[in-house]
């Protein structure tokens, strides 16, 4: 699989007789930061991962479970993010199980996915482009404060794919690119609740992105490695319920 993901720093997409797109990779970043808190808002558990590159893109994963267990009760959060490139124009994203679970007698405190943004990608396009992303969000379990996963640019968030009920949403998020500008694009998911007693609730994330030129698609080869790379990475990283003691 990291065969067929790994990357060169830019890819040359043709997008008409007189213009070329080169997108050169400056940098990536996968990150995950669980926590779990009392009923007073104090966290008393905590877990972190990361993983990023500079210059050359490659695959990124990690996840994070932050847990509170007294042998009897107990209070989990977490979440994990596996990031793909193609090329410095193409790639994909996989967010899994970003939600909680509760045993019976926890009666009051809060699980949190957060710590910035779960993926980021920046990149410097040689002419005006345009950034698209295709996302399917699903939500599972009681669903009450996993509010959804939204793009953000350069640390500007966009919230239309959001329900604060139901995180079930997909469709298609576009920005357009000035040429010779470095930016920054980022997914974050907004999982945030208090949790009672014998709760499980879990978000999962798929997106596929591209830089293009105006009008223009990704050369057929790129986009038949992005499907293939898509089904192996989603088929590894199906989201398992965790049953907690």
């Amino acid at each position: 699989m990291k065969q067929l993901l790994l990357l060169a720093t830019a890819l040359t997409v043709a997008t008409g007789p007189a213009q070329a797109l080169t997108v050169t990779s400056v940098s990536g970043a996968v990150q995950v930061t669980a926590f779990v808190t009392d009923n007073l808002g104090d966290i008393i558990a905590l877990h972190a991962g990361s993983d990023g590159f500079s210059g050359a893109p490659t695959v990124l994963s990690t996840s994070a479970f932050a847990t509170y267990d007294t042998g009897t009760d107990s209070l989990s959060s977490h979440g994990g993010v596996t990031a793909g490139w193609i090329s410095a124009s193409a790639g994909t994203v996989f967010m899994r199980d970003f939600g909680w679970d509760s045993t019976l007698g926890i009666g009051g405190g809060g699980a949190v996915n957060g710590g910035g943004p779960n993926w980021s990608y920046t990149f410097t396009p040689s002419a005006d482009a345009v950034y698209t992303m295709n996302y399917s969000i699903r939500g599972f379990g009681n669903t009450f404060g996993l509010w959804g996963i939204f793009n953000a640019v350069d640390g500007v968030a966009d919230y239309s794919n959001i329900n604060a009920f139901n995180p079930d949403s997909s469709g298609t998020f576009t920005k357009a690119l000035t040429g010779g500008t470095t930016y920054s694009v980022e997914l974050y998911n907004n999982a945030n609740a208090g949790v009672g007693p014998d709760t499980f609730a879990a978000m999962d994330g798929a997106f596929d992105w591209s830089i293009t030129g105006p009008g223009g698609v990704p050369e057929p080869a790129s986009w038949a490695m992005l499907i293939a790379g898509f089904g192996m990475v989603g088929g590894a990283l199906r989201s398992r319920r965790r049953v907690l003691a």
